[in-house]
């Protein structure tokens, strides 16, 4: 099967671009994650499932540029971009690796700076989970006959005050 390495281009090229945009948009989440900015968050959160969408599709297009049998479950390629590079033509070839070598570095990126807003997140969630502990009781306060809480730690406030 001949393939279309225009096309096969093409859709590396919208890949890239959209896995641009998808490390630009974690980054912009990474500082509203630190001003906590949850409104503005919200939004890029949206942003970033729309292209998520978009990713799908031109990876579904590059499947079937290289003749992938796609099942929903296990999608299973009879070619991948690097067999496929021998067989284009020099300079669809050369843009086609050169493509592959950035949405690979690209993804790297993303990755790292997605755990790192996951840990920020855990941290944050952390945080709050330690205020409400010291603030609130776990538990309904019990009194004893000393008029003394029974709980083991003492907390800033009663949680009936």
């Amino acid at each position: 099967m001949k393939i279309d390495d225009v096309a096969l281009v093409d859709v590396l090229r919208c890949e890239r671009e959209s896995y641009q945009d998808l490390l630009g948009l974690a980054k912009k989440e990474q500082e509203l994650i630190i001003r906590r900015d949850t409104e503005e968050l919200s939004e890029v959160l949206e942003a970033i499932e729309r292209i998520i969408e978009k990713v799908r599709n031109l990876e579904g297009q590059r499947f079937a540029l290289l003749g992938a049998d796609i099942d929903r479950h296990s999608p299973q390629l009879s070619q991948t971009i690097s067999s496929v590079l021998a067989s284009l033509n020099g300079a669809s070839a050369v843009e086609a690796c050169r493509l592959r070598d950035e949405i690979l570095q690209i993804i790297d990126e993303l990755s790292e700076t997605n755990k790192t807003n996951a840990e920020l997140v855990n941290r944050s969630i952390g945080y709050i989970d330690f205020l409400l502990d010291s603030l609130l009781p776990a538990e309904d306060p019990c009194y004893g006959s000393a008029a003394m809480p029974q709980s083991p730690r003492a907390r800033i406030f009663d949680g009936r005050a």
